[in-house]
């Protein structure tokens, strides 16, 4: 599908696919008892040297629960997941820089979920897409082990196939803009 909107790449292994140009080098399809879905993997060297945890999802209001058509959007955090840096990464003079400083210093920088979810909340085009996609629930996660993003979406249903959407719906090169633009959004995150 990615070769039919132009987009060059090439199968590593099977279900991996590496990406050429743009921030999203890698897609991984999983593939599950009762759904499968496309892992996309955005590189990003800041994430080897903390331990970030950020995630991120889609949560999608419908007129009607169910079976409603989708009349709003937004992104939730996981606050379960915290801001914070593992214990094998604190040091003395870690410990000693925070301590010199203010507490309302530490508390008034916003956590980088939050202003994560606001510079996606102000992304109308993104919005809009997701809005529209049959499969628009997508789920954010950093992942300091692989020092990258993950943006995890049900694989897209192609015409023909049961449930797929009206031809109002966005196409696969709308939606893989999107991606991108998202990816972009989560490369200029500021993770201080």
């Amino acid at each position: 599908m990615l070769s039919d909107i132009g987009v060059q790449a090439r199968i590593v292994r099977k279900n991996l696919v590496e990406i050429e140009g743009g921030p999203i080098r890698w897609a991984e399809i999983v593939i599950g008892d009762e759904r499968s879905y496309v892992v996309y993997r955005v590189p990003d060297s800041r994430l080897a040297s903390r331990d970030v945890r950020i995630h991120l999802h889609t949560m999608r209001r419908k007129d009607f629960p169910l079976a409603g058509h989708v009349i709003d959007l937004s992104w939730s955090t996981d606050d379960n997941t915290p801001w914070r840096w593992t214990p094998r990464w604190m040091t003395k003079s870690w410990w000693k820089s925070r301590m010199q400083m203010p507490s309302s210093a530490l508390e008034s920088s916003p956590r980088p979920a939050e202003t994560l979810r606001a510079t996606l909340m102000s992304d109308e085009s993104l919005r809009h897409t997701i809005m529209n996609m049959k499969n628009g629930d997508i789920d954010i996660r950093s992942s300091s082990r692989l020092a990258c993003w993950e943006l995890k979406t049900e694989l897209p249903e192609l015409p023909g196939e049961p449930g797929y959407k009206s031809p109002s719906a966005p196409g696969p090169a709308e939606v893989w803009l999107r991606y991108q633009t998202l990816a972009k959004h989560l490369q200029a995150l500021s993770l201080n």
